[in-house]
């Protein structure tokens, strides 16, 4: 069993994907500072901000409205800066050993939104879509993909939840539908 967090996404992008710290810290300005002070004590950590958000959302607190609009921000933040596009490094050999390193029945743990990790990993044929985290890709059918020989579980959620990704009229992922579907285990907290 592996164990990644935002630094193994930091390098394997050259720096491109930011830290936990960094994101939250590059974040800040655009969050509403009246809700930012009320969770003042969640620090630096991203996480304990979502997690107070949340729970804030789940209770009968007045101002639901102006939480989910927050929330909503930080969603879509993180989606923005952290999208395959403006984090894959073209220089991806570490990438590709890490994922050379690993076998059948691996599992990864993984804390990152991203899904810089599943996509190098479906490169070197041991990851597949049909485990819920992946970029779009377009003109491929679940029923013709492989099964994934390592496993990755994301219990922080994963960008592509709210991305949602359909495959040549074939349903990969979203999170309406997994709302909808018995048995469709998102792995963790949708971002």
């Amino acid at each position: 069993m592996f164990l990644l967090g935002a630094g193994f996404s930091n390098i394997i992008s050259g720096g491109r994907a930011p830290l936990g710290s960094q994101l939250f810290d590059n974040l800040k300005d655009k969050l509403n500072p009246d809700i930012l002070k009320r969770y003042s004590y969640a620090g630096d950590d991203i996480e304990a901000y979502l997690t107070l958000l949340d729970l804030d959302l789940l209770s009968d607190s007045s101002g639901k409205e102006n939480l989910l609009r927050e929330r909503e921000k930080v969603r879509d933040y993180i989606i923005d800066v952290l999208s395959i596009g403006k984090v894959k490094n073209h220089d991806d050999a570490c990438a590709r050993s890490f994922a050379n390193l690993l076998k059948r029945g691996d599992v990864i743990v993984s804390l990152n939104y991203d899904y810089l990790l599943e996509h190098y990993l479906w490169l070197e044929g041991k990851f597949s879509p049909k485990d819920g985290y992946t970029e779009n890709i377009s003109n491929i059918c679940l029923e013709d993909i492989r099964d994934s020989i390592v496993k990755v579980i994301k219990p922080h959620g994963s960008i592509n939840f709210h991305e949602g990704t359909v495959i040549n009229s074939c349903l990969l992922y979203t999170s309406d539908a997994a709302d909808e579907l018995d048995g469709v285990d998102l792995g963790g907290r949708r971002i």
